[in-house]
């Protein structure tokens, strides 16, 4: 039973051991800055620039990734075209990628070579941006308005429910990768807003 319930629950067992590295999340000068309603325009106007840069480059390789089904036969190179063409389409935004930003999408062209690996890089973000939303609308302050409205609570909630499906049925045994893939976008999430520190 212990076995069958970890394969049934990856996606949450994820998640709960992986609780230390959110709440380093939130000892983040500039998160607490966002939570209390203190943080300074210049940088949330800059965190806000990287995440709609982020956000062309992944959403339609997030769709696909969606699309797929456990008994599909995962194609890593169609994934990754999509990957690289967002990426070479992405100047006419006008925004230069921190270096951060740039490592996370490294991060998740280097683990798109399956199924299981491609969601393990894919969920921290969306995991930890909805706990965010849920914190900043649990605080009610008035200057986290746009950052819910970039963010709705349940705006992700689709996408989160469909990969942790996904993972869940179609990992394999592959968790030990899965468990420090997983881990290791959390610590990009923690490197990417801590750069935005030096602007408080």
């Amino acid at each position: 039973e212990d076995k069958r319930g970890r394969i049934n629950n990856l996606s949450q067992i994820l998640w709960t051991n992986n609780q230390d590295s959110v709440g380093l999340t939130l000892q983040i000068p500039f998160i607490q800055r966002l939570i209390d309603g203190t943080l300074r325009d210049p940088a949330f106007s800059l965190c806000d620039q990287q995440d709609r840069y982020f956000e062309h480059v992944i959403r339609p390789y997030r769709r696909f990734i969606r699309s797929q089904n456990h008994n599909d036969r995962f194609s890593p190179d169609e994934g990754i075209k999509i990957l690289s063409n967002q990426r070479a389409s992405v100047n006419h935004l006008g925004i230069v990628p921190i270096a951060t930003t740039n490592a996370y999408i490294d991060f998740i062209f280097l683990n798109a070579d399956g199924l299981p690996s491609t969601i393990a890089s894919l969920l921290p973000c969306l995991k930890l941006y909805e706990f965010l939303t849920q914190e900043l609308s649990r605080a009610q302050s008035p200057r986290h308005s746009y950052w819910i409205r970039r963010h709705p609570p349940d705006s992700s909630r689709e996408s989160i429910d469909r990969l942790e499906f996904l993972m869940n049925l179609d990992h394999g045994n592959n968790t030990a990768r899965l468990e420090k893939i997983y881990r290791t976008g959390l610590q990009h999430e923690i490197t990417f807003f801590s750069q935005f520190n030096r602007l408080l």
